[in-house]
């Protein structure tokens, strides 16, 4: 209300909007949980849920690799995310 005139507006008021989230899921691999993030359109509010666990390597049977001076040498390699491992015999 106005001082002067005694003038006074009357103020409307508008219910909230809420939140209007859009979801990505990124899918789990060998080293990482998958996850689930959600940004609001609106304002950018982030809500990040983990799912589950990391799904771990997949290996393949160990293979011969080379024959060096009476040493061995074997790989196997990740199905999921093609890593090869090493080892020494």
């Amino acid at each position: 209300m106005c001082k002067r005139c005694g003038y006074s507006v009357a103020e409307k008021s508008y219910p909230a909007l809420g939140h209007n989230y859009k979801t990505t899921v990124y899918k789990g691999t060998c080293n990482t949980p998958g996850v689930t993030v959600k940004v609001c359109k609106r304002c950018g509010d982030k809500k990040s849920y983990s799912t589950g666990k990391a799904l771990g390597h997949k290996w393949g049977k160990w293979q011969l690799v080379s024959i060096n001076g009476g040493k061995t040498r074997y790989s196997r390699t990740c199905s999921r995310c093609h890593k090869t491992e090493y080892k020494n015999n």
